[in-house]
Order: C-alpha cells, then sequence, then structure tokens
C-alpha cells in the first residue's frame, strides 16, 4: 500500500494498469503500450493527444529501398548494440531498446518532421513497432516501421555498414 501511495504522488509514477494502442502489423492487431507517463496519461489533454495521434505506417522491402536511394530519411535501429556492429543499414541510428530506456533516447537534435524509419531484425520482431509508437508519441510526425526488418534488407542484397558508427 505504501508503495502504490508514492507511486500516486510520484510527478513520473508507473501506471499501475497500463493502457495500450492496438497496432495492425501485416493483418495482425498487436497491443503496444503507451509511454507517457502515469500522471500525463489522466490529464484530458494528454489522452486527447493519444486518440489524435496518427497511425504510424507499416512499410515493406519495396518502399524501403526507393527512400533509401532518394536518402530523406532518418533509419533507427531497435536491435541489440552487438547486433547493429555487426551490420546495419548505412547511416542507421543504434537506439537498443532493450538495453537503455526510453528516456535515455538521444534524439534532441532531429527535427520533428524528419521522415523516420524504425527497424529490428524482421517479421516477428515488434521492437521497431515500440519504438515507433513511442516516437510518434513524444510528437515525431512522420513515422513508419519496416515490416521485414533487418532479415529482409540483407535477404535483398542491400548495402551494409559495419561497426559502431552510421
Amino acid at each position: 500500500m505504501i508503495a502504490l501511495f508514492f507511486n500516486k504522488i510520484s510527478p513520473e509514477g508507473i501506471p499501475v494498469i497500463t493502457k495500450f494502442r492496438n497496432i495492425k502489423i501485416q493483418d495482425t492487431n498487436i497491443k503496444v503500450p503507451l509511454f507517457l507517463s502515469a500522471k500525463r496519461i489522466h490529464k484530458k489533454k494528454d489522452i486527447d493527444i493519444v486518440n489524435e495521434l496518427q497511425s504510424i505506417k507499416e512499410i515493406n522491402i519495396e518502399k524501403v529501398q526507393k527512400i533509401f536511394m532518394k536518402g530523406n530519411c532518418i533509419f533507427f535501429d531497435a536491435r541489440s548494440t552487438e547486433n547493429y556492429i555487426d551490420g546495419h543499414i548505412p547511416g542507421a541510428i543504434s537506439i537498443p531498446i532493450e538495453e537503455i530506456g526510453f528516456d535515455e533516447i538521444d534524439i534532441a537534435d532531429i527535427d520533428f518532421t524528419e521522415k523516420i524509419i524504425t527497424y529490428c531484425d524482421g517479421e516477428e520482431c515488434h521492437l521497431s513497432v515500440e519504438l515507433a509508437v513511442y516516437l510518434e508519441e513524444i510528437g515525431f510526425m512522420n513515422v513508419n516501421y519496416f515490416i521485414g526488418g533487418w532479415s529482409s534488407w540483407i535477404g535483398n542484397d542491400n548495402q551494409v555498414s559495419k561497426g559502431s558508427t552510421p
């Protein structure tokens, strides 16, 4: 009871009952938790903001290749640091969401109007969807997730970068 009380009065309390968004991935709905703090989620204006969010968009390998060739977007790799170092889409920024908290993501220099594509290992990996939902909730306006992810990228003989830098 004491822990619940302190959680309730904390400015960044954790919701006791997590709120979710339904996201459609290849005709299947999955539930992704909302990332707003417990205090913010209870304010009517923030609930309205969540309800008004544009749905993040699922894109496939063909569209990703076209966008990559144009060079007019930022790729975020949601996989582990180790996987990123072993190989990633050239120019992709590593955001290993299983290793760091969402509050530790350093994206302050990125314009909220930039086109963003998140990706992870492949169709069964949902880290890219969680990252896309988070980015949209904090204000990014053009967020997509690459459904085929890394396995689709390398399976189509695309360029690969290795190491810890984009």
